[in-house]
């Protein structure tokens, strides 16, 4: 993906930014439609897509044709996502202990129609200690369980969550008293209680953080079985937002050089996997149109977390994706809401949007309607 040569021209644009007042971001909000974002990553390890001249059969061999198939074909780049650990742990069975984690993970490994078995954990659950990861029973089930059924894995360490809240923080203990914590105030969803988000331009977040990248790196990068690693972004659940609360931040130009900072240090180690940003807003003011412009340009991919209520400006950029670029869309809204059973018509109604039996239906036509490569339930 040239990520070497394009970070040291990203190095010696952040030396010019350093020089000159603050200001805002260097990337406006603009529409993806046309837009320039250069001639895109010169891929090495994908077979020739085409076009093809005649001259390598002498003009006689010209038409081919591929053969269907009605069986379910791995291919990477595509396919169904299937959740092995969610952004709050294991399946509801799994923590009312009706359900071993080893059967949950079975279970959805030889779904026929899974392709991708993906975990989304907190940074607690990968590290505990200086100097090392220790990877929670999950990553080892779930890693055998994609050899055993031929299939990938990917994956995001979450650097906040608000759902684990207040019993314990993403980072992990030994953080502890090193990194300042900042009150954002406000409450979580029907919690009753003030959130806290670590200090992320602090020393010893940054010290800490490169060293969690390094170890990751080091550990699934050259991994053929990975599939994607979401970036590991600034706020709730690692999406680029603190919802309504305000950002941990001095000023906008301190969080936008921290998140720009954070995310060349994750191209610069992942160099085989490839990374996926967020689409979300800067609703946070943290510098999200920064570090989406960065990702793009070295070759990455895309992720929404839902589809239909979703803000129209990021429909527009997955729409309108440069052609080198993979979608990953979850089916992240009102995935609560009703049961087997439930009837068709329900009064039952969130942001506007009628919820019926067809909500997953919908949802997912509208994952083709902007072209995604993955789609998660």
């Amino acid at each position: 993906m040239h990520r070497r040569n394009f970070l040291k021209v990203g190095a010696g644009m952040a030396a010019a930014y350093g020089t000159r007042p603050a200001m805002p971001a260097d990337v406006p909000d603009h529409n993806w439609d046309r837009y320039d974002f250069g001639p895109g990553p010169q891929v090495r390890n994908r077979l020739n897509q085409g076009p093809f001249g005649i001259d390598q059969d002498e003009g006689l061999l010209t038409v081919a044709t591929t053969t269907p198939s009605d069986q379910h074909v791995k291919n990477f780049g595509v396919g169904m996502v299937g959740y092995m650990w969610e952004e709050s742990g294991p399946s509801l069975a799994v923590r009312q202990g009706k359900q071993t984690l080893e059967r949950q993970v079975e279970k959805m490994a030889s779904l026929p129609f899974v392709d991708v078995l993906y975990i989304r954990c907190d940074w607690r659950d990968v590290q505990s200690r200086p100097g090392r990861l220790d990877l929670m029973p999950i990553w080892k089930l779930t890693l055998d369980a994609a050899k055993t059924h031929d299939l990938r894995v990917g994956f995001r360490v979450q650097l906040s969550n608000p759902g684990i809240q207040p019993k314990h923080l993403s980072l992990p203990d030994f953080l502890s008293g090193k990194v300042p914590l900042r009150n954002i105030g406000g409450k979580s969803r029907q919690q009753d209680f003030d959130l806290y988000e670590p200090q992320y331009d602090h020393p010893e977040f940054q010290k800490a953080f490169r060293e969690l990248t390094e170890l990751l790196a080091a550990e699934f990068d050259d991994q053929p079985i990975m599939e994607f690693m979401d970036l590991m972004m600034y706020g709730f659940w690692g999406e680029g937002h603190t919802g309504g609360h305000p950002a941990p931040f001095r000023d906008y130009v301190t969080a936008e050089r921290t998140f720009v900072g954070m995310t060349e240090l994750q191209l610069e180690a992942f160099r085989k996997m490839p990374l996926a940003v967020n689409t979300q807003p800067d609703s946070s003011h943290v510098g999200n149109r920064q570090v989406q412009d960065l990702v793009v340009r070295a070759g990455g991919w895309l992720r929404s977390d839902s589809i239909i209520p979703e803000e129209p400006i990021q429909i527009e950029e997955l729409g309108n994706r440069p052609p080198w670029l993979a979608c990953i869309l979850e089916d992240g809204s009102n995935r609560h809401y009703l049961p087997a059973g439930a009837p068709r018509d329900t009064d039952e109604d969130d942001g506007g949007y009628r919820l019926d039996d067809r909500y997953r239906e919908v949802a997912g036509l509208h994952a083709l309607d902007v072209g995604a490569n993955y789609w998660a339930l």
